[in-house]
């Protein structure tokens, strides 16, 4: 694999699953973090925007898939874009 590939689906499965964030956080993104110009080492890492529903705060979180790390940033101030499945629940709350 080449390290600037995209995200495998298995990648986006192991991320969510690093993550472990339970039915009501949303995803708006997941992709790759490329590596800095010039950087020798393959490391995968992904770089995700999500959020809690609960309480509408937003995180930026970088996870390495290597060791199955992450870190986390709360994002103050920013929301999301909305995802498709909030568009059909919006659509079913308005029939």
């Amino acid at each position: 694999m080449h390290p600037l590939d995209p995200l495998s689906s298995e990648e986006f499965r192991q991320v969510t699953a690093i993550l472990g964030l339970g039915e009501r956080w949303r995803y708006a993104s997941i992709e790759l973090k490329e590596p800095e110009k010039g950087a020798l080492k393959t490391l995968r890492e992904a770089i995700v925007v999500c959020w809690n529903r609960d309480d509408g705060a937003a995180y930026r979180a970088i996870v390495n898939l290597e060791d199955m790390t992450n870190t986390w940033e709360r994002l103050e101030g920013i929301q999301p874009n909305l995802t498709p499945d909030e568009w059909h629940e919006c659509d079913a709350a308005l029939r």
